[in-house]
């Protein structure tokens, strides 16, 4: 589609136009241009023979040929999929951060949105403005992730290309409520499928094998066992000080702030994290119960060794501690709302999780029928 600008001269006068050309039709096998006109609502003496005639024509040419430009920008914008010409000629990435300081609800969720920057700078360059993001740009995002490798030379997980492609799709979806662009272009892009791990948690009967087997270090024990009693995440057991410690009415708990919500955190202890924390020793206030203890490649080494030598053969992470508090809770028929705020999840979808991995239940509840001697 083409806009021109024409002139026209009826009954002595003369007046502009826009002819838009909108491509070709077959009227009875013959090929005709359809084009549709539209009056600019401004008149010009086709022959001017005073001053202020020739005024007139000057001033009305200019703002015809304005008029005619702004035709031609909005049908760009428009065929774009893009309506607020101001913005659209935007630095994408301005947008992007500005996004962030106004919607990012925790830090971690910002950092997730900055991440996704970085990708998308790698992919195309940081010179990138709103209107240069259109389909072909999220289609080829997508493939640009499902190619890039992480420092180790491994391939991005599945859930970790489909967080990224959703930030993006987040952050066009502002630009159409915003009315910069009328439609999410992410939107047409088909969807990867997302691989979930399998979610590794220890049973009873190996947390009680972990108990009685010394590892290396002794903190890196504690460490993990607390996690285990608690279900908090082990950033969250490596900063627990003393004074996080609480003891009101007889009732023991952790009272802490959780980074990765922003929330304050009420965590209940048992008998379990009580004997525990006494084996440890209490001591200053400002002290972290946790000492010495930093965190890496060597720890998770150390971690791995202590429960081979308890006889386990699933691979433990400091993360496993949390799904092993939660499955435990949740296989022994906890209450999934107490779960959720145990765990401190602001969307019960992610604990629900848990819920599911207990499915395994009634396999082992069934064994305990009364058995029948058929000798």
């Amino acid at each position: 589609m083409k806009v021109k600008l024409r002139t026209q001269i009826v009954k002595g006068r003369g007046y502009y136009y826009l002819d838009t050309f909108m491509g070709y039709t077959i009227i009875n096998g013959e090929k005709k241009a359809k084009r549709k006109k539209k009056s600019l609502g401004l008149n010009f003496h086709p022959e001017p023979k005073t001053p202020s005639e020739r005024t007139h024509n000057k001033n009305v040419k200019r703002l015809a040929e304005q008029k005619h430009l702004d035709a031609q920008t909005n049908y760009f914008y428009s065929s774009n999929n893009l309506k607020n010409t101001h913005k659209a000629n935007m630095s994408f990435f301005d947008y992007w951060d500005n996004y962030i300081s106004n919607k990012a609800t925790s830090q971690p969720n910002a950092n997730t949105f900055l991440q996704t920057k970085s990708k998308l700078i790698a992919f195309r360059g940081i010179h990138t403005l709103i209107n240069e993001v259109d389909y072909a740009y999220c289609r080829d995002f997508l493939s640009f992730l499902q190619n890039d490798l992480k420092k180790n030379g491994e391939k991005l997980s599945s859930s970790s290309i489909d967080t990224y492609f959703k930030k993006l799709k987040l952050v066009l979806k502002e630009l159409v409520n915003e009315e910069v662009i009328t439609i999410n272009p992410a939107n047409k892009v088909n969807p990867i499928k997302v691989n979930h791990k399998r979610r590794e948690w220890l049973t009873k009967e190996e947390i009680q094998k972990l108990i009685e087997t010394d590892c290396e270090i002794q903190n890196l024990k504690n460490f993990y066992l607390l996690s285990c009693f608690t279900g908090l995440r082990h950033s969250d057991v490596k900063k627990l000080t003393w004074k996080n410690y609480l003891v009101e009415d007889g009732k023991h708990f952790f009272k802490i702030y959780i980074k990765k919500t922003g929330k304050n955190l009420k965590v209940p202890l048992d008998s379990n994290a009580k004997r525990l924390l006494e084996n440890i020793g209490r001591k200053g206030d400002d002290d972290n119960i946790i000492t010495g203890l930093n965190y890496g490649a060597w720890s998770n080494l150390k971690l791995q060794q202590w429960g081979m030598n308890a006889g386990i053969k699933k691979k433990i992470t400091p993360h496993t501690a949390r799904h092993t508090f939660a499955t435990n809770f949740a296989m022994s028929d906890g209450n999934p709302l107490v779960l959720q705020q145990i765990l401190g999840h602001s969307d019960f979808k992610a604990t629900k999780v848990y819920l599911q991995m207990a499915e395994e239940k009634p396999f082992t509840e069934i064994e305990k029928m009364p058995k029948y001697n058929f000798d």
